[in-house]
Parts: structure tokens; C-alpha cells; sequence
């Protein structure tokens, strides 16, 4: 268990948790919604528009349709996550651009999202101010949040077989 972001090891294991939930959400949305296919899920987002044509507008919401289906359909029961941009990594694998408002680390938390990159199962967070904001948060709420997170990843794995 090593992340070379952090050096909370509770923090380290809710990366890491997460990492693999969202992965599983995001390959059942695939198989319900694609047949499995990576690759159809991912060509909804691309879009050529004409300069031209008036009929780009209609090009351009299905892209933002087919994400907030995406969105509505992760049912992460903790925090919602929103996909921000959808991209091919050089290895060609699939990398999420996510954000979420963590209102899981306080109460009254008064700050930014928390914007993430997942590719496969691997979870980066972005940003500095935000690591230290999260290296500072209490252990105690991510002790539990890593609890929430090993329920779900249990409770997807028992519907898979």
C-alpha cells in the first residue's frame, strides 16, 4: 500500500478504496449500458463538430446527455462525483477527470472540489492545497469512510456473482 501523495496511511487505503469502487461502478455502467464495450462508451463523447451547420448544437448535447447519465448512474451512497472531462491516456486506457464537493471531510467544509483522475482502478487527487487539506482532516472520518466504501465494494462484488 503506497502512494507517494500522502503520507496518512488511512488516507492512503481511502485513495486506494476508492479508487477500486468508482472502477467497479464505472465497468458496471459499461456492461448495463454498452454491452461492455469500452470503446462505444467512450466514442459517445466525441464530438467533430462544423463550423456551418446548425445542427452542431444537437452534437454537442449528446455528449453532455450521455455524461449526465454517467453521473446519475455512478450511486455512490457517500459523496456525488461528477465526471469533468473523459480522455484517452497515451497507453490508450480510459482516464476519468472527476470532481466532488467533500462535505465527507467536515461539516461545514468551505473550500474547493476535490478534483481526481482515476485510470483502471489507480486514483490521483489533484492539487496541493487540497492534499494538505486532506492530509490535515481527521483520521476518524476516514477510518469510516474507508468502512462505507469495503461495504459497497463487498455488497458490488455479491451482485457480480
Amino acid at each position: 500500500m503506497s502512494n507517494p501523495q500522502f503520507q496518512n496511511e488511512v488516507l492512503v487505503e481511502f485513495v486506494e478504496q476508492l479508487g477500486t469502487l468508482l472502477s467497479i461502478r464505472i465497468n458496471q455502467y459499461i456492461r448495463k449500458y454498452h454491452g461492455g464495450s469500452e470503446s462505444i462508451f467512450f466514442n459517445q463523447f466525441v464530438v467533430c463538430p462544423d463550423d456551418d451547420s446548425r445542427s452542431d448544437n444537437k452534437l454537442l448535447k449528446y455528449p453532455a446527455a450521455s455524461r449526465n447519465h454517467f453521473v446519475e448512474n455512478l450511486n455512490l451512497r457517500f459523496t456525488n462525483i461528477e465526471l469533468s472531462n473523459i480522455a484517452l491516456t497515451n497507453d490508450k486506457k480510459i482516464q476519468y477527470s472527476l470532481t466532488c464537493y467533500p462535505e465527507f471531510i467536515v461539516d461545514e467544509y468551505d473550500g474547493d472540489y476535490l478534483e481526481m483522475t482515476l485510470v483502471e482502478n489507480k486514483l490521483t487527487i489533484e492539487g496541493q492545497i487540497m492534499i494538505n487539506i486532506l492530509e490535515n482532516s481527521s483520521h476518524v472520518t476516514f477510518k469510516s469512510l474507508v468502512k462505507k466504501i469495503q461495504q459497497e465494494i463487498s455488497f458490488e462484488t455479491l451482485k457480480m456473482v
